[in-house]
């Protein structure tokens, strides 16, 4: 029986290599920028205490869950919050993804710089909540997307702040490109991986099409952070026709394609009822 597949055998030197000549393209960038504001003791101190009210309020229910499991979801109007802190936060945001712009836009006019839109809301994460896989791309006008970190419910001190002393509610973004990893070195399929340390006073801004997860928070506090998208006429995210690919073909793909008003209803009923529910974690 002949093999379908035949192995390639022999030296780089037998096989013409090297190729000095060959040209190699970096293909499609995602740029992921991350700052970290030192003066952000006091600021945190007031988000924290808006939105621990804000969840006393809603009674610690969610009105959309969203990737957030085990956790309590804001309403996503936050940036209309009558708060002097949100106005500062909304102010760092701004500061940001103008960075953002004038790094990745060549020659950014002003047009570019202003105008832009945003959409935040808060999350709560007590012991062994997390965050599923996901992007922000269901919003359909998000170019960039980020999070800030309010408090990271390690029970650090005020001041004392140590990146060593974070071992849960990690972020973590995913390399979904495709692109091939060699194993016979490092059979770890997922070293590409790219873990940002949650910080008080740190923000991280992303496209909005990043898939990334938070693992579940350990500790015995409370998890806070902000997340938001950012729109803007000027900018576009080319969306392609869909392959038929396994998520999308077959009866399942047919009924989400065709009937999404009525399986949308269902899915989020299935997945209150897992929510209800689900064991309980042992500490």
């Amino acid at each position: 029986m002949l093999k379908a597949v035949e192995e390639i055998s022999g030296t780089l030197e037998t096989l013409g290599s090297p190729l000095p000549e060959a040209e190699l393209w970096q293909l499609f960038p995602t740029p992921l920028l991350k700052h970290l504001w030192s003066d952000s003791d006091d600021l945190n101190r007031e988000l924290r205490g808006v939105v621990l009210a804000k969840m006393k309020t809603d009674r610690g229910k969610s009105v959309w869950h969203g990737s957030n499991i085990g956790g309590w979801h804001s309403p996503k109007t936050l940036g209309t919050w009558p708060h002097a802190c949100v106005e500062q936060l909304k102010g760092r945001i701004r500061a940001l993804v103008c960075e953002m712009v004038s790094r990745v836009v060549p020659n950014p006019q002003p047009e570019h710089l202003e105008g832009w839109s945003l959409q935040a809301w808060a999350n709560v994460s007590r012991h062994g909540a997390k965050n599923a896989s996901h992007v922000h791309s269901h919003e359909k006008s998000a170019v960039w997307s980020g999070i800030y970190y309010v408090d990271t419910g390690e029970g650090h001190a005020s001041g004392s702040y140590s990146s060593s002393s974070i071992s849960s509610g990690l972020t973590k973004f995913e390399d979904r490109s495709g692109v091939p990893k060699e194993i016979l070195r490092n059979r770890d399929p997922f070293e590409r991986e790219v873990t940002v340390m949650p910080q008080p006073g740190l923000m991280v801004l992303f496209s909005s099409m990043l898939w990334h997860r938070v693992e579940p928070f350990l500790g015995d506090s409370s998890r806070i952070t902000i997340a938001f998208n950012l729109s803007h006429e000027g900018f576009l995210i080319p969306r392609y026709p869909q392959s038929q690919s396994s998520e999308n073909a077959g009866f399942r793909g047919w009924m989400w394609r065709n009937f999404r008003g009525l399986i949308l209803p269902a899915s989020y009923l299935k997945s209150r009822l897992k929510r209800t529910f689900r064991p309980v974690i042992a500490r």
